[in-house]
């Protein structure tokens, strides 16, 4: 609650009991009891002695009202509901290391579906064997899918426990854990497949990893666990087949008997009519669509080059009808897939040692594989108020005529790659002073802070300082740009600027052992990726690092719990009416007849990941991104340096000069000029075509124009289909305020399967205030904003409370 710091503060326990009344109707009887001393009914007696200090949001005891004060200012500004906490244990398992032998093993065998029919294959990757594919086409396809895939499962037990059995001594029952490959399976089908398995196994059976509602990872069902395959390759299965190359082996398996043409032509990504294929009568077709009828409200029409090749499958495979054209095309994807993962798999086993059908994602992944090469051991925190210090640090127009004018864009090399190749923080942690003897010794924290600021960047012992400062009035205008001492913090409707209201209607130190054991990793994947073939292997090698500082940022306490419950009778009822009594309850959705999901916080968590890891990466990065700024471009160039547009790891600026690519190349310890893929440098994102316009609407959200007339956009969250809707005269309606009817963006939810739509381009950008002349933007601490509020405080139009407060002079 938040007066959880309010002087008295009766505890109570809710006795509860479930009623139904005679028409159906559920309710409650509640008793309250009151809590007279909370720590006797939290803990037993322990080695403790003496009164302990209780957190009534995780459960965490301490020594002192002093530090249960200073750890409630910090648990009860998580957005987390009640939520138990506990701590790593003090030994061995304190430390995170490589310990996932068992994935070094190869899994069994994979399979894929599809939704509107099922086509999936068994694939025996130790003996190259293959069963299927198999397809089916009629009503109620992933009921009957489940069906199948359960036969299945029993027919690959037998021969796994044979198996087991003629090459094993000891006589011990074996369980084959088989991955179910779905490409999307977070997205919509998940739920298709999730509803009609509830049908047919008990709900208990059912476990999901869930993002939210919408998007499961994975989900296990006994012994079959199903995985998405764009979690470790997030790309289209077109483009996936493109960069196959030559290695088809299980396409060329299953087509061995046909022409050298149609194994061609089996080899690339087909397209389908998904729109037009709304009943079982469409497959009695017996003429190839018009490519206007290949048009899909999601992906929008086809181009010329795909309907030629639609035409060359019909002819070539003599397709009589579209449920032959559907057919083999549905074969010809799964085909594709079980390729793409086999060789996936090889590659993972060939540089890593680790088969990835035993993971989730490739974060989990890269984890272990950091963890494997390095040999490091990081250690987890024991000491919860060392926990909250951490979590802390993770707070996470243009005249392009005049031709001394450049807009430029960079973007370092492998950011979070170079800022992971320095010296990391890994264990060892102790208070290098307290607080308290700081506070009473103010001379000394001079001392200690020069202490600190004068260590060395290689030394083998590093500290993490918080550090309570104030900047000048007199510095805002020149730290506007990128404000130091951010904050993750909600913006709230009375910090907003007049235009986007209208849219939207104390030091403490710790000292800690350094290391840089994780660069081999680093070097490993940076070096396969400056080596790689194509567009996939080239973005796999760099997730493989960025994931890595993925996994040190990781926030325990945010995992969901989805819990899929039965609905067959009184009993199951009851037992979904003791989930929504909980606190971690969020909300509910049915699944189908019988089965409802409940969305749950995780009601306790373990806090056993390296932040510590994370925060230093995170804070290096950010060293990297601000020396670049104010060091190199604010010196050099001043106020003739106008920053447009920033992300995690880039800038797009204007500068006044003669010629900057000559500047860049003065500075070859700043620029990567030669393409050399060297971390921590900046690359010129557009090398030899000189950007002429640019439009900046909010983060994550730009579009530019080339010389040579060609146009980039970036928009998170909207599709391919949607960006190539915005052409270049909407930008700046947008950027004036204009709620655009168009372009719009459609996506599938699973929810009544619904069709989303959206507004692509939206003006609304809450991360700074907007001036009026809605292309200038200050940080929301300037000093210039609280100008203005005193201005308007005193019933001067907002104008002109503008103006004034940009003009005020401040004394010397």
């Amino acid at each position: 609650s938040k007066n959880y710091n309010r002087q008295h503060i009766i505890d109570l326990m809710a006795l509860t009991d479930i009623t139904k009344s005679k028409n159906d109707k559920y309710g409650q009887k509640n008793h309250f009891l009151w809590i007279k001393n909370i720590n006797r009914l939290l803990f037993k007696d322990t080695a403790h002695h003496g009164k302990r200090y209780i957190c009534k949001k995780c459960t965490i005891s301490w020594p002192s009202e002093k530090s249960l004060a200073y750890h409630q200012k910090h648990c009860f500004s998580l957005e987390e509901a009640t939520q138990r906490v506990k701590l790593s244990i003090k030994d061995d398992n304190d430390f995170e290391k490589f310990k996932n032998y068992g994935r070094m093993i190869n899994a069994l065998c994979l399979a894929e579906q599809k939704a509107n029919s099922f086509c999936y294959l068994v694939y025996w990757i130790d003996t190259g064997n293959v069963w299927g594919p198999f397809l089916y086409r009629g009503e109620n396809a992933t009921q009957e899918f489940v069906k199948r895939i359960d036969k299945k499962l029993v027919q690959i037990n037998t021969i796994c426990k044979n198996k087991f059995d003629r090459n094993n001594k000891d006589k011990v029952s074996v369980h084959c854990h088989i991955t179910v490959v779905f490409h999307n399976f977070r997205g919509y089908d998940s739920h298709l497949v999730c509803e009609s398995v509830g049908k047919f196994v008990n709900a208990h059976q059912i476990k999901v990893i869930a993002e939210t509602f919408e998007r499961y990872k994975s989900m296990k069902v006994g012994q079959l666990k199903y995985i998405d395959s764009m979690q470790f390759m997030n790309n289209s299965l077109a483009n996936l087949t493109k960069n196959l190359g030559n290695n088809y082996s299980i396409t060329s398996q299953h087509f061995k008997d046909y022409s050298s043409d149609q194994i061609s032509l089996a080899s690339h990504k087909g397209v389908y009519p998904y729109d037009y294929i709304d009943s079982q009568e469409r497959f009695k077709e017996t003429e190839l669509l018009s490519i206007h009828e290949f048009h899909s409200i999601l992906k929008g029409k086809i181009s010329q080059d795909d309907y030629h090749h639609a035409q060359k499958v019909w002819k070539t495979f003599s397709c009589k009808t579209l449920e032959e054209y559907h057919n083999l095309y549905l074969k010809i994807d799964v085909l594709s897939l079980a390729d793409i993962w086999t060789q996936f798999r090889i590659t993972c086993m060939q540089y890593y040692e680790l088969d990835p059908s035993h993971y989730v994602s490739a974060p989990a992944l890269a984890w272990d594989a950091m963890l494997k090469m390095t040999g490091v051991k990081i250690e987890l925190f024991t000491d919860m108020s060392m926990y909250d210090f951490k979590e802390d640090a993770k707070r996470k127009t243009f005249d392009p005529s005049k031709p001394t004018i450049w807009i430029s864009y960079i973007d370092a090399n492998n950011l979070y790659g170079w800022a992971m190749s320095q010296y990391l923080l890994i264990g060892n942690y102790k208070w290098e002073v307290s607080h308290k003897y700081l506070k009473d010794n103010p001379n000394e924290q001079k001392k200690y802070f020069e202490k600190i600021l004068n260590t060395k960047a290689d030394a083998k012992r590093e500290y993490f300082l918080k550090i309570n400062t104030h900047f000048s009035l007199k510095t805002h205008d020149y730290l506007s740009d990128l404000s130091p001492a951010v904050e993750n913090i909600a913006v709230s409707k009375d910090m907003l600027c007049p235009y986007t209201t209208e849219l939207v209607d104390n030091l403490d130190s710790r000292r800690f052992s350094a290391t840089e054991k994780l660069v081999p990793h680093l070097v490993f994947n940076t070096e396969k990726q400056q080596g790689a073939k194509n567009a996939f292997e080239k973005d796999f090698f760099k997730l493989m690092n960025n994931s890595v500082y993925g996994k040190t940022m990781e926030n325990i306490r945010k995992y969901q719990d989805v819990k899929l419950m039965a609905m067959n009778n009184e009993q199951d009822e009851k037992k979904f009416i003791n989930q929504i009594r909980k606190p971690s309850f969020k909300y509910a959705k049915q699944l189908g007849n019988t089965l409802v999901g409940a969305h749950m916080g995780k009601a306790s968590v373990t806090l056993n990941k390296p932040i510590i890891v994370g925060a230093s990466v995170l804070g290096l990065s950010k060293l990297l991104i601000y020396h670049f700024w104010y060091r190199y471009v604010k010196e050099r160039y001043g106020d003739k340096a106008q920053l447009g547009y920033k992300d995690t790891d880039s800038y797009l600026f204007q500068v006044k000069t003669k010629d900057i690519y000559k500047d860049m190349a003065e500075r070859p310890d700043l620029f990567d000029l030669n393409d050399s893929k060297t971390i921590g440098l900046f690359k010129d994102e557009t090398p030899g075509n000189v950007i002429t316009e640019s439009y900046h609407i909010r983060a994550k959200s730009y579009h530019y124009v080339l010389a040579d007339k060609s146009t980039k956009s970036k928009h998170k969250g909207v599709s391919k289909k949607g960006i190539n809707e915005m052409a270049t005269n909407l930008y700046m309606p947008v950027l004036e305020g204009s709620l655009l009817d168009d372009p719009i963006d459609r996506s599938l939810l699973s929810e009544q399967e619904a069709m989303q739509t959206e507004k692509a381009l939206c003006p609304i950008d809450t991360k700074r205030w907007i001036l009026s002349d809605k292309i200038t933007s200050l940080p929301y601490w300037h000093w210039c904003i609280q100008a203005y509020k005193n201005f308007v405080s005193n019933e001067i139009s907002s104008e002109l409370a503008e103006q004034r407060a940009l003009s005020v002079k401040l004394s010397k």
